[in-house]
């Protein structure tokens, strides 16, 4: 029965996946032509329009695909404090569950390949900034450019894996940038948990989405005053830990492949 039933399973994947697909293009296209508008006025609420538009776009994209998110945790999040997000990173849909999820404006620091993907690679780094990972030179201007937001009182949002996980398990490493961001400018470092993601899309599905929950879980922001750069390996430490206690809650002691 489990054998008929997997094919079968693929099969509506990969449709849900032309579904979801369908949608992006849509709704992208409406979103694109309302963020030229704004955009092109400029003016000092250019920014702020045009980031709460992709919110919008990011919201009604993961409704109608059938991936609604429930977050837990926003309201211990003060808005009007400039702190770093860090979040964990499994699929693709993981960047607009992230961004319906994340409470108030901020600055998010994706991969320079973002920009071949059509309509979102054309908003996204005119909102924020796209580095390529590869290059040193760009990994220090990106550090440079989001130092300088947080010093102007927004905040950011980054990856600290720097790229998609094969499994629902945190990768061996983080990239220390997001935490020395954090204690170079005393703000509080926000740890947000996509739980469900991986059982929606991963590397391993290919083409192939599942509609679903999914739920995202802010902890307790981490105060960060009083911290040297010296802490950066320690708070490295203490935020995976409480991203794989939140993980385990839903794969178990081993994260095994939930399939």
């Amino acid at each position: 029965m489990q054998k008929i039933f997997h094919p079968v399973r693929k099969i509506f994947g990969f449709i849900w996946a032309i579904y979801t697909l369908f949608w992006i293009s849509v709704i992208g296209l409406i979103t694109l032509i309302v963020f030229l508008f704004f955009y092109k006025l400029g003016g000092k609420k250019a920014w702020h329009i045009c980031h709460h538009l992709t919110k919008a776009w990011s919201a009604t994209f993961m409704a109608l695909s059938g991936l609604p998110i429930l977050t837990k945790g926003k309201k211990l999040v003060d808005k009007k404090q400039a702190q770093v997000f860090v979040c964990n990173h499994v699929a693709l849909i993981d960047v607009p569950a992230a961004v319906v999820a994340c409470p108030g404006d901020y600055h998010i620091l994706a991969k320079n390949e973002v920009r071949k993907v059509p309509i979102i690679g054309y908003m996204l780094p005119r909102l924020h900034y796209s580095v390529i990972r590869s290059e040193k030179d760009s990994r220090k201007k990106s550090f440079l450019w989001l130092d300088q937001r947080l010093k102007a009182g927004r905040s950011v949002l980054l990856y600290p894996e720097g790229t998609r996980n094969a499994g629902p398990q945190l990768t061996g490493d983080f990239h220390s940038g997001a935490f020395r961001l954090a204690i170079q400018n005393q703000v509080p470092l926000t740890i947000i948990t996509m739980l469900d993601t991986y059982k929606r899309m991963n590397k391993k599905r290919g083409m192939r989405i599942f509609p679903g929950r999914l739920r995202a879980i802010i902890s307790p922001p981490i105060s960060t005053k009083g911290m040297t750069l010296d802490d950066t390996a320690e708070l490295m430490k203490r935020t995976k830990t409480i991203m794989e206690n939140k993980l385990r809650e839903v794969y178990g002691d081993c994260l095994p492949d939930p399939d």
